[in-house]
């Protein structure tokens, strides 16, 4: 996740970016945080919905 996050400082996603590298980690709190933290560097937001689905229901009340 800090990999991410520093890789993050210099470059932009797509959703479906965020979205895959959400499903690939293993905690929730993790998938969260990392889906908080990259909604600054999307750049379609209006489809950030795609990265609600990467999470679970419980999750994606949270963000």
């Amino acid at each position: 996740m800090t990999f991410i996050n520093q890789q993050g400082r210099h470059a932009m996603f797509t959703s479906e970016q965020i979205s895959v590298l959400v499903k690939d980690l293993s905690f929730d709190k993790n998938k969260i945080a990392l889906a908080k933290s990259l909604f600054s560097k999307c750049v379609d937001k209006q489809k950030y919905f795609v990265v609600e689905d990467a999470l679970d229901l419980k999750a994606a009340e949270e963000i």
